[in-house]
């Protein structure tokens, strides 16, 4: 799908952008009692490119989910498709002086919750066939997103 249609259908469903790095906002990390909400997420980087899409829903006070979306060069139908991942992450703390969002090897967790609607899509979980085992992280699921018709 466009990229500024899953992200207002994300918005809709209570995901939001969370704060980018910056130099002003990286301090952020020193408040050592802040929530996951106040916290900067650091940018990831698939195939050479950085996200073009990252949303976040808190679960509470120290966890939250995120997804992140790379444009995959491909098109279906003349839409692109976008590959990314659902991860959740938890407020971690270092030496009492910092505090930062880490990501989580569990990719199963945050997968159910997408389960639901999302205005203007069809969504679906599909099992990957194809894919390597000895990951206890991910039990082959994915998430399926496209524009309803």
């Amino acid at each position: 799908g466009e990229l500024p249609r899953i992200e207002t259908a994300l918005r809709d469903a209570g995901w939001e952008p969370p704060l980018p790095v910056t130099w002003s906002n990286a301090l952020r990390w020193l408040a050592v009692n802040a929530p996951i909400t106040e916290l900067p997420v650091l940018p990831q980087v698939h195939a050479g490119s950085h996200q073009a899409l990252m949303m976040r829903r808190a679960l509470g006070r120290d966890e939250q989910w995120l997804i992140r979306l790379w444009p995959s060069g491909t098109y279906a139908g003349g839409v692109p498709v976008w590959v990314g991942t659902v991860t959740t992450q938890t407020s971690r703390g270092a030496l009492r002086l910092v505090r930062y969002p880490q990501t989580e090897l569990d990719y199963d967790a945050p997968l159910p919750p997408l389960d639901g609607p999302l205005p203007g899509f069809e969504a679906r979980r599909v099992r990957h066939t194809g894919r390597e085992g000895g990951d206890p992280g991910w039990n082959g699921d994915l998430w399926l997103l496209r524009p309803a018709p």
